[in-house]
């Protein structure tokens, strides 16, 4: 798998074998590259392409992209979205049917109870799906983990089981994690054979597990 940076004209290599660090020293392109890559998000365009086997991937279907750590979200609307539609089928499988009907139907009879000695014209509509049940429980994930690192790789587990994306690039990761955090990190995505790349502003100490491509301040390639 490759991902080409057509206008800054460089090509980096990706792999489940090591952890991908790109070091852009120069701000603006740093800057123009993030912005690109956030703009990806929402369609696809010919600055930044993903490729496998000299095929282009759809950007937005194959990549996510992590920009913040403190605090970290981990509840977007895509994944819970995912989540939600998951537990909507469980529910009325040949297990779970008849118990979700009567519980549906159980809570629309307490409704009516409590609103029948209104005058008033008072309407009830009852739910097609469990939809809102899961809304008012709150239904989300939660990681209950010590550190970002952990948290990261928790979080990736989640997006490729309930959206299937294959690549993940962060932001100034080693702002936020030690040299010894990270290189255990960078250990643990490569044993679970996920595709990693860590944009960083400024250079680091190499760490085992990784490979780096630098654009330097004079936006020369090393």
């Amino acid at each position: 798998m490759m991902i080409t940076f057509s206008k800054q004209d460089f090509i980096v290599e990706l792999s489940e074998e090591w952890v991908c660090e790109l070091i852009i020293e120069n701000q603006r392109e740093f800057s123009d590259i993030i912005k690109t890559l956030l703009s990806q998000k929402e369609c696809d365009n010919e600055e930044i392409i993903l490729s496998h086997n000299y095929e282009i991937q759809k950007f937005n279907n194959n990549v996510e992209i992590i920009t913040s750590f403190i605090p970290f979200e981990i509840n977007k609307k895509e994944l819970l979205t995912k989540l939600y539609n998951q537990l909507k089928k469980i529910s009325v499988n040949e297990e779970w049917y008849e118990k979700t009907i009567g519980i549906i139907s159980e809570v629309e009879n307490f409704i009516y109870d409590i609103t029948d000695d209104y005058d008033e014209g008072i309407s009830v509509t009852s739910p097609s799906d469990i939809s809102g049940f899961l809304k008012l429980f709150d239904v989300k994930f939660d990681l209950n983990t010590d550190s970002i690192a952990e948290t990261l790789f928790e979080y990736a587990g989640i997006v490729r089981k309930f959206l299937d994306k294959k690549v993940f690039v962060s932001v100034n990761l080693r702002s936020f994690v030690s040299d010894d955090e990270c290189e255990m990190f960078y250990k643990t995505l490569t044993d679970h054979k996920i595709i990693w790349i860590c944009i960083e502003s400024s250079e680091r100490t190499k760490l085992a597990y990784s490979k780096r491509t630098i654009l330097d301040k004079d936006l020369c390639l090393i």
